[in-house]
């Protein structure tokens, strides 16, 4: 039987970990040395939410002289895993500069991902709070938050947990696109169901042959969703968004 199949990359600064949580994901187990990665791949197929998936995990390098061999990667993937040490600020610091490349290459303004803070086995060497990371991923992309979990990939704490959230947020954002490319296809009958007209931007993952040619759009809410207002119909594009 055929199941989804989802990319997942890990990205972060060198020795946050990132290999040690990709292989505790896949093989269950605390790797103590390994060679410094380049890159490398793993697959593991996962039940998540009653159904079969199959992971593909790219495990990065975390050296600034590697990230152009990471494009390819990045623009692969589906969600991502961001990860830094919370035994060590820069780590955490330099999550920006990664998480604006990842942007860049895939010429968005979000993605589906998780915030990671690992190495927490290491509470007597903590530089970075808790609270401080939680706030930072509320405000990590500009327009919404992403989930924060702390792990030990030594312990293999929160580790599952991590992976299979972000598998939760790419379903939802693909969710999200589907909602909004079937109203797109039911066109102007939707606007009978008007109650409050707003603006929004079309998302940027979307192909320019899937939407109107204008790069804003009149979307309508079903009644009971707002202040309800009779709105006459009007021609052009209009979608519902659920």
């Amino acid at each position: 039987m055929s199941c989804a199949s989802l990319c997942i990359v890990v990205v972060g600064a060198p020795t946050v970990g990132k290999s040690s949580v990709s292989i505790q994901f896949v093989q269950r187990e605390f790797i103590t040395y390994y060679d410094p990665t380049i890159m490398e791949a793993y697959r593991r197929q996962e039940v998540i939410g009653h159904e079969t998936v199959m992971l593909d995990i790219i495990d990065t390098a975390g050296q600034d002289e590697f990230v152009n061999m990471m494009h390819p990667y990045f623009r692969k993937a589906d969600g991502f895993l961001f990860v830094f040490s919370v035994v060590n600020r820069e780590t955490f610091q330099h999550l920006v500069i990664i998480r604006d490349e990842v942007l860049r290459v895939k010429d968005t303004k979000s993605v589906p991902a998780v915030l990671v803070a690992n190495k927490t086995d290491l509470q007597n060497e903590r530089t970075v709070p808790e609270g401080e990371g939680r706030q930072f991923a509320q405000h990590f992309f500009r327009d919404h938050h992403v989930p924060y979990i702390e792990t030990s990939a030594k312990m293999g704490t929160n580790i599952v947990k991590a992976f299979h959230t972000v598998v939760n947020e790419i379903k939802e954002q693909k969710r999200q696109e589907s909602t909004f490319l079937n109203a797109l296809s039911k066109g102007r009958r939707l606007s009978q169901d008007w109650v409050r007209v707003e603006e929004v931007e079309i998302p940027q993952s979307l192909g320019a042959s899937e939407v109107p040619s204008s790069t804003k759009m009149a979307t309508q809410m079903k009644a009971g969703m707002g202040t309800q207002k009779k709105k006459k119909k009007k021609k052009g594009w209009s979608c519902v968004i659920l």
